[in-house]
């Protein structure tokens, strides 16, 4: 089921062309291999967690849409996109109690600031914390040596100029709330500082 809908994203991304980042023309960063990587997180968060009453089944199928509506426009993403899915759940029957319940997890998304909010579900705890461990840390530091390597004047201080304007940012907060998310955080804070001592070290900065 979850992969024919991976399959219905890409899908309909590519026929709306949304696939692609259009920031800074980033043709390396697709909308799809986001929402994988996501979706193997919430895996991991809802595997590492301490095992709490959870709607599994919405929140994957919630992870699986929550971009699709970047096919629209980036302005609004979220609630194309669960408008995008309700139109989804129509044509293939799932209840309605169920898509509206995926719906809303998938229009509160983008709102990170109600991940400190007692009244959070655990369902959209997960999402949102799914959504920020992606591209940080490693893929971070990758994104912003692949975005200098577009200048004709590329260099090793260039990169470490980018490095110390975003990945390093990191570093400065933790805005995981269970366990397991805050834990994945931390290792990649450390990972961060150990490259950057390392690349200081490298450089003679």
């Amino acid at each position: 089921m979850f992969e024919e809908m991976f399959q219905y994203l890409e899908e309909y991304l590519c026929e709306h062309g949304g696939n692609q980042y259009r920031l800074n023309g980033q043709s390396f960063r697709l909308r799809t291999e986001h929402t994988r990587r996501v979706y193997e997180w919430l895996q991991r968060l809802i595997k590492e967690n301490p095992p709490l009453p959870l709607k599994k089944e919405e929140v994957c199928i919630a992870c699986i849409f929550h971009d699709i509506g970047y096919a629209l426009g980036r302005e609004g993403h979220a609630a194309h996109s669960s408008n995008i899915f309700r139109q989804y759940a129509k044509k293939n029957n799932i209840s309605m109690p169920k898509t509206e319940y995926i719906c809303q997890l998938i229009a509160g998304h983008s709102d990170k600031k109600s991940l400190q909010e007692e009244n959070t579900s655990y369902e959209l705890t997960l999402l949102m914390e799914a959504d920020l461990l992606d591209e940080e840390g490693a893929l971070s530091i990758l994104l912003d040596c692949l975005e200098e390597g577009k200048n004709s004047a590329c260099s090793y201080i260039g990169v470490y100029d980018r490095l110390q304007s975003y990945p390093m940012k990191i570093l400065e907060y933790n805005p995981m709330v269970t366990p397991a998310g805050k834990r994945f955080w931390r290792e990649k804070q450390e990972l961060v500082q150990l490259f950057m001592k390392h690349l200081n070290r490298d450089l003679g900065l």
